[in-house]
């Protein structure tokens, strides 16, 4: 008799081990299958998701534009900048910038002087400067 209270015993113990060590689903530390083999429970889908059918696709989020470099950049000054801060900033970047100045990148420096030009330009009318403002703070730029 006793030794059937030993075995009871043991089996109730085995089966706390069992039970205790790990979930039914992970499989044991003994077995040849690993985690990967079974799925785990939270991977299956709802019941309830059976009946429901399939999301549309979502739309992709807007991105931001790409916001070129303003006339100020262009010039190398704030928008805050005196009209002497921007006369001063053009003649020297006329200087350093004049394809006479550069015969080896010619083409570049023309680019860069008209642009410079252009830059001057606007900035240096008032009238002009304060449309430009406008349309670059309605464009998402800070000044």
């Amino acid at each position: 008799m006793l030794q059937e209270e030993d075995e009871a015993e043991e089996e109730e113990r085995e089966e706390f081990r069992t039970a205790r060590s790990a979930p039914s689903w992970a499989g044991s530390a003994n077995s040849a299958s690993t985690r990967s083999d079974k799925a785990a429970p939270w991977n299956d889908p709802p019941s309830w998701a059976e009946d429901e059918p399939p999301l549309p696709p979502r739309e992709p989020m807007p991105t931001m534009p790409v916001l070129e470099a303003t006339l100020y950049d262009t010039l190398g000054v704030a928008p805050s900048a005196s009209q002497s801060e921007i006369k001063r900033a053009y003649h020297r970047l006329s200087k350093q910038l004049h394809p006479d100045k550069n015969p080896g990148n010619k083409e570049e420096s023309e680019r860069m002087f008209h642009a410079v030009r252009e830059a001057y330009d606007f900035l240096s009318d008032d009238e002009k400067r304060a449309t430009y403002d406008l349309d670059l703070l309605s464009a998402g730029h800070r000044l």
